[in-house]
């Protein structure tokens, strides 16, 4: 991820500080249902599956940025 562009890495670092702040928003309400019981399972449950479908599709899109850098270099020069 060498050639990327300040904006892309500014995108990358945002996508990621996202994903780190709703890991802690979940983190915080497994604590929270080890408290309160099973009432907030549905919650919790609706919320893993949302960050994993975040998750999925920013590995996703990383991995097409990447593809794209190694389709568009020179021949016989390698991308990184």
């Amino acid at each position: 991820m060498s050639h990327a562009t300040e904006h892309e890495r500014s995108v990358g670092l945002g996508e990621i500080d996202e994903l780190q702040g709703r890991h802690k928003a979940l983190a915080e309400r497994l604590h929270g249902l080890d408290q309160e019981g099973a009432a907030t399972v549905s919650g919790v449950k609706a919320e893993i599956e949302t960050m994993a479908h975040d998750l999925a599709g920013t590995v996703d899109d990383f991995i097409m940025r990447i593809d794209a850098g190694f389709q568009s270099a020179p021949a016989g020069r390698e991308v990184g």
